[in-house]
This record gives structure tokens, sequence and C-alpha cells, in this order.
């Protein structure tokens, strides 16, 4: 299950803007891949030197899903934001009731 994280965007609005514009390029891409992902806003501040805002996504992933982290990359440069990615060893679904 990858995870976008929505960094450095302090207005609720428009990271929710964001994340909508996310899921819109996810599934127009494959809807299979969007059915898969989740999108979550942060509620942090990322600055540089400078103190200019520096908002980026960051892709997270098991490295098992390597295919599916360069399709999200692919389909999400349009946006114009900074990304990064992060594998992790893997994903452990909740028990569902």
């Amino acid at each position: 299950m990858p995870n976008i994280e929505i960094h450095g965007i302090k207005k609720p609005q428009r990271a929710e803007e964001l994340r909508n514009k996310i899921f819109n390029k996810v599934r127009e891409f494959s809807i299979d891949l969007a059915s898969e992902v989740v999108v979550t806003i942060v509620p942090d501040e990322c600055v540089d030197l400078a103190l200019r805002s520096k908002p980026f996504l960051r892709i997270i992933s098991p490295g098992s899903d390597a295919v599916k982290i360069s399709q999200l990359v692919q389909c999400l440069e349009a946006l114009g934001t900074d990304m990064e990615t992060l594998t992790i060893d893997r994903f452990i679904p909740g028990q569902k009731s």
C-alpha cells in the first residue's frame, strides 16, 4: 500500500486541494494503482536556511513495490512538487473486523 505524504503545506485547504490533485493524477494513470494508494496530510512546516517554504511529497512503500513507486513518481511529476521516495521493509495490514 503506497502512502503519499504531503509535507510543508500550512493551509489545510491547499493541502486538501493537492490531495485531490494527487488522487486524480494517480486515477488517470491507473485505477488499479489508485485503489491501493493512501494520501496523508502531515501538518508540518518545511523551510530552508532562508526560511523559504519547501513543501514536498514523500512516497513510502515496501521495497517490493519498486515498480509502483516508479509509476507514482512518473505520474506525479506533472504537479511540479519536490518528491522523495522511502522504501520500508514491509507493510503489515491491520485486522479487519
